[in-house]
């Protein structure tokens, strides 16, 4: 029945993870911190050498959506039972909705400094698991379809989901004393893939009025339009160790690039494109199904009997079975022509302004935004950096976004010798878990040797030198 398998994806996502953001934007003001450069590959780590320990280097977990908390969906009746709110939901969504989960591990990583220029190398592995839809279609699968009677399109709803493990080589140079590019190369191995291409619904309830005793009373005519790609690697997908079965054959290259510009005494500008690229998915596993326009009867029911996890919660089968549930049910048919696909990166858009006052105190405003699909997420962060001593710092910060007006974000980091530490824990929109829409976290430990100086703006000790080269000229 199509209204449980829509219901499957969505309130998996709502309830246990929720849209995926940029990662680390609470890190993006602390200079001597490596996670600095995952969103811009012009920032300069200031080590003569760095170290990442294997699989502790970096970790990030972050889960959002932009419209309710478990309290807006779940209530307790007067039985003590714990129920749906249909009506509370639905009021809750936008005209377009981003729920998503993100899990970002550095498995090695390490950098170091020749001259002016900065290298860094590594190894990571990175899921991405988002589900875009409408108000309007949520509301017919969630309501029923007294408001829809006669013809519906459902248009703008997207799935894209994908797992893939990189190698990367970075590479900065101060080419001037006010200005330090950047770039780095990713080789993309892709484990697993679920999306769907220009994917249209029409819906048509007929027999409304009880003209056809043959046809159940509400009863909807659905055409499915598009293509629905998937790579499943079979039923032994696993996310720990990285199962790696169809190694050399999904492959792709992802680019980022990066600018740092140091224009006024003690500002500063950062800007990034990063994830420009693309995975072609040409292993066995990889299929695409698409629709003949072929149209299906359906007899409207509720939500008896909804069943979110069927045999049990495994990540990869629930995806697995929800698709195939769904291509059944849709009528699409396997592309047995067509060798394999591809799909693209959701890129990134970040820049950044700052203010260093007395060393110590940075002030930063952040702009991120990541295209989804067709659906573009922007987030807005303000942040405060205390820098006390070279080895220490910490931060806060408050996100704006899709997701509401407040997330606060705390972050710590610390060198206790050469060993370096630092975690974040960002987009806190409530301390209180059952209205928690919003939060990522992110955690990491590097070895550190030859720590240099990165003064906070370079123009203002330019202006020192030259102001005193000329004095000593009289």
């Amino acid at each position: 029945m199509m209204k449980k398998i829509y219901l499957y994806g969505s309130l998996m996502f709502c309830l246990l993870c929720g849209s995926v953001q940029a990662q680390g934007l609470n890190f993006y003001q602390m200079g001597f911190v490596p996670k600095q450069n995952n969103l811009n590959p012009a920032f300069q780590t200031p080590y003569d050498f760095y170290f990442g320990f294997p699989g502790l280097s970096g970790l990030s977990v972050q889960a959002n959506n932009d419209a309710f908390s478990w309290n807006n969906v779940i209530e307790r009746g007067a039985d003590d039972s714990l129920r749906i709110n249909i009506t509370k939901m639905v009021g809750r969504l936008h005209s377009r909705n981003l729920f998503g989960f993100s899990v970002s591990e550095e498995i090695f990583r390490a950098g170091f400094q020749m001259d002016d220029n900065y290298f860094q190398v590594g190894l990571s592995a990175q899921m991405d698991a988002n589900l875009v839809f409408t108000k309007q279609l949520m509301s017919f699968l969630l309501m029923g379809p007294g408001q829809y009677l006669g013809e519906n399109y459902f248009r703008h709803n997207a799935v894209d989901v994908q797992a893939y493990a990189y190698l990367y080589a970075g590479w900065s140079r101060r080419i001037s004393k006010m200005v330090t590019v950047g770039a780095r190369v990713k080789l993309i191995n892709g484990v697993l893939s679920a999306s769907t291409k220009q994917f249209n619904l029409t819906w048509n309830v007929v027999n409304f009025t009880m003209e056809d005793p043959a046809l159940s009373p509400y009863t909807y005519e659905l055409r499915a339009e598009g293509e629905i790609r998937t790579n499943m690697m079979g039923q032994e997908f696993k996310w720990n160790g990285l199962n790696m079965s169809g190694f050399g054959k999904n492959w792709g290259l992802g680019v980022d690039m990066g600018v740092v510009v140091d224009f006024a005494p003690n500002w500063r500008f950062s800007g990034a494109v990063t994830d420009l690229g693309f995975i072609a998915w040409k292993d066995e596993n990889a299929n695409v199904y698409r629709s003949h326009g072929d149209s299906a009867n359906y007899a409207f029911q509720g939500l008896d009997e909804l069943n979110l996890f069927g045999d049990g919660i495994r990540f990869d089968s629930l995806i697995s079975r929800s698709v195939n549930r769904v291509i059944d049910t849709l009528k699409f048919e396997r592309d047995t022509n067509y060798n394999g696909y591809t799909t693209r990166l959701p890129f990134a858009l970040t820049f950044g302004f700052d203010y260093t006052l007395y060393e110590q105190h940075r002030f930063g405003l952040v702009f991120n935004g990541r295209l989804i699909r067709d659906y573009f997420a922007a987030d807005v962060a303000l942040s405060y950096t205390y820098t006390p001593s070279k080895n220490f710092a910490v931060s806060v910060s408050n996100t704006f976004g899709n997701s509401g007006p407040f997330n606060l974000g705390f972050a710590i980091a610390g060198n206790l010798g050469p060993l370096q530490l630092h975690l974040g824990i960002d987009r806190i929109n409530s301390f209180n878990a059952a209205k928690l829409r919003t939060v990522a976290v992110t955690f990491g430990v590097n070895f550190v040797i030859g720590k240099h100086e990165i003064l906070p703006s370079k123009i203002a000790y330019i202006k020192a030198e030259k102001a005193a080269e000329q004095n000593m000229r009289y």
